[in-house]
């Protein structure tokens, strides 16, 4: 069986390069939040409540307002290894938990 790759030397990296588009998306939203409330042009501001509108779209399709908490619980029920744990010692069954 081969074992599978995980994105980083820890635990905790590795789970945070899996959730990574995620957390991308959240910060999209906080930018555009702080965009809307700069002083722009009707136009600007037009497309930037557009834009914020898809991304929070997105954000709720995906239930990405409770992504730290979903991550944390997920980690809880697998029994994942702590998040300082380096990859390079885990074991197959922790690997594939933590891949999960």
């Amino acid at each position: 069986a081969q074992e599978p790759e995980l994105d980083g030397a820890t635990v905790q990296e590795s789970i945070d390069a899996g959730v990574a588009q995620g957390r991308a998306t959240l910060q999209q939203f906080e930018q555009l939040s702080a965009k809307v409330c700069e002083p722009l042009s009707d136009e600007e501001m037009e497309e930037a409540l557009s834009e914020l509108g898809r991304v929070q779209e997105t954000i709720e399709a995906q239930d990405l307002w409770e992504l730290d908490r979903t991550v944390e619980r997920a980690m809880q029920q697998l029994r994942c290894p702590p998040p300082e744990a380096d990859v390079t010692t885990l074991s197959g069954g922790e690997r594939r938990r933590v891949a999960l």
